[in-house]
């Protein structure tokens, strides 16, 4: 299988290594993935959510030009409340978690 990594630019957060910021987010926004394979702080009430505004604008325009959205989680964020809004669960194909 052919795998095609990009690196979208932007500014590296050094608590989490991502890369964010309005070049991430543009860059972002110019392409089309099949599966967009993502994770959060949290999920909780029927949302996903992080604690990161600027790595929540990243993931938001990746989830608007993906076909298929899959949000991966481990049971330690389950009912956790945190600022912000990624997705509402029903937008996403598919949770996986190791939580039944």
């Amino acid at each position: 299988m052919k795998v095609t990594n990009y690196c979208t630019g932007g500014r590296m957060l050094n608590s989490s290594v991502a890369l964010v910021g309005s070049e991430a987010v543009s860059f972002v926004r110019g392409i089309r993935a099949d599966a967009f394979f993502f994770s959060g702080r949290s999920i909780c009430d029927g949302q996903i959510l992080d604690s990161s505004k600027e790595e929540r604008d990243v993931k938001i325009a990746m989830l608007e030009h993906s076909v298929r959205r899959y949000f991966l989680c481990d049971s330690s964020k389950f009912g956790l409340s945190f600022p912000y809004v990624i997705a509402e669960e029903r937008l996403v194909d598919e949770i996986i978690s190791e939580k039944t």
